[in-house]
């Protein structure tokens, strides 16, 4: 197996983002990739992280900064702002 990054259990994967993790599970912003859950931010973020996410779990790959687009159509963590996908 691949060596992985270390990511915080309510963080964000893709832009670094801190989840709560119950809404982002209720919202269906969580996925499982190789037995860890994570959480997302908005829909941005959890598609990016479907489509490639060894890139965003490689040790090499530092959490960009969030972007106010990243959490645009679903934001889930951002001072309880909290919007349907």
């Amino acid at each position: 197996m691949v060596e992985q990054r270390t990511v915080a259990f309510n963080e964000d994967p893709v832009c670094g983002m801190t989840v709560d993790p119950d809404e982002g599970r209720a919202r269906g912003l969580a996925s499982t990739s190789q037995d860890r859950e994570c959480l997302f931010c908005g829909k941005g973020c959890f598609l990016e992280f479907r489509d490639d996410p060894e890139t965003f779990l490689a040790t090499g790959f530092g959490a960009r900064s969030w972007d106010p687009s990243c959490a645009s159509d679903s934001s889930i963590g951002r001072e309880g702002a909290y919007e349907a996908v």
